[in-house]
């Protein structure tokens, strides 16, 4: 036996001349290869340059998975228990809280105050990758109280301004909500603010409930007992004057943001003391503004931030009450959608010769893809990218642009490469003559971005392939003249050939190849185990970047 050779394709990784017992083993690094499965060949050579060969297949994976939080976000405020949800590309997804283990997915604190959670994400070959986030938990509910009008107040004239205050030492409080004899009369955001409220004569109990930012609701206070008896007697209610209307415009008639409702009422006897909006029964957190018009109407603006709703259609109502505490109310359709439209886009690396390039980012039906480059011009998904400069890193962005004009964008780097790499042929030399195999061909290449490969071919028949700018194939060679061809290509996919002739003049007679290993099995890959192999055994290492060792008997 002259060698065995080790091969993964097509590129040689080792050559032996010499075994322990007739057995030749090699030790693969499985770093150094791409992921995904590799086609492992021992091609064992005689002194007479005869060959015979075995394979085995091995699957790499060296790519870490990623996890991706989905509830709850980092830094979010919760009560006692929270749920917890992320994702990975591939493998299961496990937690831990302030570094002890949780079985399953359902996290209880056993105090208030700020919690670490992590969740890893391990695959089938071992590689791991974590995420921390830090939550607050409150469990505890917060006080609040009225302020004023104080207990035992006697009131004559609207509107009243009823003055709360809160307290939360965890997360803080939210907002206030205040209630006369049980029903909602106003809400502040915030500790602290302001209610203003339009009774009818009569006698009250205000209490009011406070929402820390946990969720948590405090009983409601000890109620104020107050008597309203007012001097006026309007007995009609306000009346609006048209429509309102929702500013800024609708979109293909939905909104988003901040949105204002904008319109007109009239009481003439005891005047607009205030308007509010209502979703449902429930009073929305939406800043009204009034404004007195030379026609003796009010102009009313309430400013809502429609985030605070869930993407819809609402029929919102706005309610105008007057000075004795009458009320009327006005309903307007309200479609909101504050949503970013989901954008994918797979761009390739490089771009070569060709010069135009189709982009190809998808979005949701509705929406509409945009793009815009750095270089070159762009119409509609088409990249013309003849004048930007060989070598440019471009930049090129694609905004997806949903009905109501929320929009999602992306970013990718694309480099040009117009230019063909060099390559030559160092061994054999031009004219040469072997007498012997096997006959190692040596090639390397130069490009201005990267050399992806060099292919070697005998015709159109394809004797390897070096991975990277230079390396070596071995080849049998029959007896004659032999012209080889180098094909390199960047990673553009741009090409070039050189092509070297010489003479192989065989000096033996022996026409008996080699027996061929018998098999070639991975026997130790320390922390990434091939799919398609006898079993093979896990050995604890220091570092994850460990050898295979393959062994062909």
């Amino acid at each position: 036996m002259a060698k065995v050779d080790l091969y993964d394709g097509g590129t040689l990784i080792e050559s032996k001349a010499a075994g322990v017992g007739g057995k030749y083993t090699f030790s693969l690094d499985t770093t150094k290869l791409s992921d995904g499965t590799h086609n492992l060949r021992a091609i064992a050579f005689d002194n007479a340059g005869l060959s015979a060969e075995t394979s085995a297949s091995l699957t790499v994976d060296n790519t870490a998975p990623v996890v991706n939080w989905i509830s709850p976000a980092d830094g979010a405020v919760t009560r006692g228990e929270v749920t917890l949800n992320a994702t990975t590309n591939e493998g299961t997804v496990t937690y831990t809280v302030d570094g002890a283990a949780l079985t399953g997915n359902k996290a209880t604190f056993s105090s208030d105050g700020t919690h670490t959670i992590t969740a890893t994400a391990q695959d089938a070959a071992g590689n791991r990758t974590s995420s921390t986030i830090k939550v607050t938990s409150d469990a505890t509910a917060p006080t609040a109280q009225i302020t004023s009008p104080t207990a035992g107040s006697t009131l004559t004239s609207n509107p009243v301004t009823v003055n709360v205050t809160g307290n939360d030492t965890g997360s803080g409080v939210s907002s206030l909500e205040v209630f006369a004899n049980g029903t909602s009369i106003g809400t502040v955001s915030g500790a602290s603010g302001t209610v203003t409220w339009t009774p009818t004569s009569g006698t009250y109990d205000l209490t009011v409930i406070a929402t820390d930012r946990a969720g948590n609701r405090s009983p409601a206070s000890a109620p104020v007992n107050v008597a309203v008896k007012l001097a006026t007697a309007d007995t009609t209610a306000p009346t609006f004057v048209g429509t309102a209307t929702v500013q800024p415009a609708p979109t293909a008639s939905i909104s988003r943001g901040v949105i204002t409702l904008d319109g007109f009422v009239k009481d003439p006897e005891s005047g607009v003391s205030q308007v509010a909006l209502f979703n449902g029964g429930v009073r929305l957190n939406a800043t009204p503004s009034l404004s007195a018009q030379p026609d003796g109407s009010t102009r009313y603006a309430l400013t809502l931030d429609s985030k605070t709703l869930p993407d819809g259609t609402y029929t919102l109502t706005v309610q105008a009450t007057n000075g004795v505490g009458l009320v009327s109310n006005q309903d307007i359709k309200v479609q909101i959608d504050n949503t970013a439209p989901v954008l994918n886009w797979n761009a390739p690396a490089t771009v070569g010769s060709a010069g135009t390039i189709t982009l190809n980012a998808t979005t949701e039906t509705g929406a509409a893809v945009t793009y815009a480059a750095s270089c070159g011009t762009i119409t509609g998904s088409t990249w013309a990218y003849g004048d930007c400069q060989d070598g440019t890193a471009a930049t090129l962005t694609a905004t997806a642009t949903d009905a109501a004009g929320n929009t999602t964008t992306l970013t990718r780097t694309i480099t040009v490469d117009r230019t063909a790499p060099t390559v030559q042929i160092t061994s054999p030399t031009q004219g040469q003559k072997f007498t012997q195999n096997p006959i190692t061909i040596s090639v390397s290449g130069t490009d201005n971005v990267a050399v992806d490969h060099i292919d070697v071919l005998s015709g159109t028949t394809k004797i390897g392939t070096v991975t990277g700018t230079q390396g070596t194939v071995t080849w049998a060679a029959p007896n004659g003249s032999q012209t080889l061809t180098a094909r390199a290509y960047d990673r553009a996919g741009n090409s070039t050939d050189t092509t070297v002739t010489f003479t192989v003049a065989l000096t033996t007679s022996d026409t008996t190849p080699p027996p061929a290993p018998s098999r070639l099995r991975p026997v130790i890959c320390a922390g990434r185990l091939p799919s398609a192999s006898p079993p093979a055994t896990r050995t604890a290492v220091a570092s994850p970047r460990s050898a295979c060792t393959s062994t062909a008997c």
